[in-house]
């Protein structure tokens, strides 16, 4: 035989299955508006990238082709005065440019904001509130001493 539930008994486990419902949907709503601002993230990372990869590249062949231009006329200019040594001249000039933008890239790339930065935030955000709402914490109020009767500060020592 199955025993009959108290009617306020009913009405409270119904109360706490809304109260879960209501509460997985909210959730279910967070992390949903959470992804698509991770999408919108991506979306934005990658157009930077495609737009970084694009004037990257003309601008790498615009300034190879007029320092090729300008290397050989200069070099012209100097045959007679100097020969060889214009040539490594020019070398030793590229060369230390190039190390130069090498080094440069390194330092922007350790500077650089972390990718999903907002988003990551974001979850932080909720994690601490939800933990808040999950596991309340105690009152940072004076605590009833038990042995003497009087309020205690656990901080003072």
């Amino acid at each position: 035989m199955r025993p009959i539930a108290e009617p306020n008994e009913s009405r409270s486990s119904e109360h706490v299955g809304d109260v879960l419902r209501s509460g997985g949907a909210s959730l279910l709503k967070l992390y949903q508006a959470r992804f698509e601002i991770l999408l919108l993230d991506l979306e934005e990372e990658k157009e930077r990238l495609e737009q970084r990869l694009i004037l990257s590249t003309l601008s790498v062949i615009l300034f190879v082709v007029g320092s090729l231009l300008v290397t050989a006329f200069v070099i012209a200019l100097l045959w007679e005065a100097i020969g060889y040594v214009a040539i490594g001249i020019f070398a030793f000039l590229y060369l230390a440019a190039g190390a130069a933008a090498l080094a440069l890239l390194r330092r922007r790339n350790k500077d650089r904001h972390p990718t999903f930065e907002a988003t990551l935030q974001e979850f932080e955000k909720d994690a601490v509130t939800f933990s808040d709402v999950l596991a309340p914490k105690a009152s940072n109020g004076p605590v009833l001493s038990l042995s003497k009767g009087r309020p205690h500060d656990p901080t003072l020592r």
